[in-house]
């Protein structure tokens, strides 16, 4: 589900990430020379880097860039620390050298999911982390600098796999170790090792860490703060041409392919480069994240999780701040709209009287939930007033905004109202998600629970949307996600379909 703020006809309203210095001069005759760390070999993982080099964004904020591959003997973090490198790329495992005294930055997150899965043979029947006990087990689990494979070593600490309880393989690097048996289960990337399999012929089970609620961020930019203090205004041209090129590269993913593999000498033939760009592109999430966006409260999660595996002694909510720069979300405005907001200083808005924690009207009638929040840091930076009426139902706040009697109203994406009103991007997004009782096995997707009975809420469009692809579903229709909820915890129902958001504050 996507919640968005539905401006009427005359206003429009946007939120854009901005750089402090966005605006400095730059004189178009003078190029400086910067490196990128890659963290790994020539390959899509990196499309939007090439695609600005190759398309001249570096060059129209005065740069022009290097790549350099890894190697074993390369650390990604000493590259830059070190000056050899002005600019990195690793996960979220840079929170564990920045906690040990390394001083880097990281301004802008590429992957919003990390790539890091454990993958079997499906005739193994080692489908999730119980299964997984006894086994032989191929991955990094050394305390390295980059701690790279932190996710798959934090769902072990969640269900409580200890190292005695497993056998540990160190990397071979050889995916035919699980072909032949020298393994049980191994690691790797959801953006290239599920090919692998898919061209041997040999069905998988992926397990990824997370569909059991651990999110880490994947490719982190980063950089030194020396580079910080000495080329100040760098990074931040150097960030926004890579993600102007990364955007490019989602838009034409054939022709980035094609560079990669000719002027780049990619070891990835053309097929496995396209499987690789349509897997990144989920991970990055641009339909619903802003592309490059890093939050904080996101990094405290991983930094918390890092303590607890004694990778990295315990940072402060401060110093995880500290840790994210270059990055300050301001209000964008053209001059008409500034205008406009002049002359309406107080704006009428509407929005459902009851639907947490989305939104909804107390009985103070104040206007409160996450949709609200954003709400007041929308009005504090636009110095205006927001005068909230609360609707009863969708139909009166359809009617309030068609009359004209508010300025403007939240509501989610695919609405009705699409012709009739301004769309802003999305300001919070919810996947719709299966809900089953507790002892239940864990399933990853419909397909595998199409004979049971599924209970889905009467009139909504994502109901529509899954019985168009399994018209053949047992449906239980409910009038709530309330009924819904109660239906799987009775019986009467084996699964719920809902929104995640809405689903968790009911349960």
């Amino acid at each position: 589900m996507h919640f968005l703020l539905l401006f009427y006809l005359s206003l429009v309203l946007s939120i854009a990430s901005a750089s402090p210095i966005d605006s400095e001069l730059h004189p178009k005759n003078e190029i400086e020379k910067v490196t990128l760390q890659l963290k790994w070999f020539h390959q899509f993982q990196f499309a939007g880097y090439y695609a600005a080099q190759e398309k001249g964004f570096y060059r129209e904020v005065g740069l022009d860039v290097n790549f350099i591959e890894r190697s074993s003997e390369i650390n990604v973090v000493k590259q830059v620390v070190s000056g050899v490198a002005q600019y990195g790329i690793e996960d979220s495992g840079l929170l564990v050298p920045y906690a040990n005294g390394e001083p880097i930055k990281a301004f802008a997150a590429i992957f919003q999911h990390s790539p890091f899965i454990f993958a079997s043979k499906q005739s193994s029947g080692i489908v999730s982390p119980y299964e997984m006990v006894g086994k032989r087990i191929m991955f990094d689990s050394v305390n390295g600098v980059g701690a790279d494979e932190v996710p798959l070593r934090a769902l072990f600490a969640e269900y409580g796999i200890t190292a005695d309880k497993y056998t540990h393989i160190k990397p071979s690097f050889n995916n035919t170790d699980l072909i032949q048996d020298k393994v049980d289960v191994m690691s790797g990337y959801i953006t290239n090792l599920p090919y692998f399999f898919e061209q041997q012929g040999i069905k998988i089970n992926i397990i990824n860490p997370l569909n059991y609620g651990i999110d880490f961020y994947g490719d982190l930019l980063f950089t030194s703060e020396q580079e910080l203090q000495h080329h100040p205004g760098r990074a931040q041209r150097f960030r926004k041409a890579s993600l102007k090129g990364w955007q490019y590269a989602l838009d034409h993913p054939e022709e980035i392919i094609q560079l990669i593999h000719n002027k780049y000498h990619a070891k990835p033939s053309l097929d496995l480069l396209r499987y690789e760009a349509k897997q990144v592109k989920k991970l990055i999430l641009t339909d619903s994240i802003p592309l490059g966006e890093i939050k904080p409260a996101r990094l405290k999660q991983v930094a918390n999780i890092h303590a607890q595996l004694k990778l990295a002694p315990r940072l402060s909510n401060t110093a995880i701040d500290s840790f994210v720069t270059i990055q300050r979300t301001e209000i964008q405005l053209t001059k008409e709209e500034q205008l406009w907001l002049q002359e309406h200083l107080k704006l009428r808005f509407s929005a459902n009287s009851n639907q947490l924690p989305y939104e909804a009207f107390d009985e103070n009638s104040h206007y409160t939930g996450i949709v609200a929040e954003y709400l007041k840091l929308i009005a504090k930076r636009l110095g205006i007033v927001v005068d909230a009426i609360p609707s009863n139902t969708k139909i009166e706040l359809t009617e309030l905004a068609r009359q004209g009697k508010v300025d403007f109203i939240s509501d989610p994406v695919g609405s009705t109202l699409k012709d009739e009103m301004l769309y802003t991007q999305p300001f919070h997004s919810s996947p719709f998600v299966i809900v089953m009782h507790k002892d239940e096995p864990f399933v990853e997707n419909i397909s595998q629970i199409t004979h049971k009975k599924i209970t889905l809420i009467k009139g909504r469009s994502y109901a529509n949307k899954i019985l168009k692809e399994f018209p053949d579903l047992n449906v239980h229709w409910v009038d709530s996600i309330e009924e819904g909820l109660t239906a799987v915890s009775t019986s009467e129902a084996d699964a719920f379909i809902a929104c995640l958001t809405r689903s968790i504050y009911k349960i």
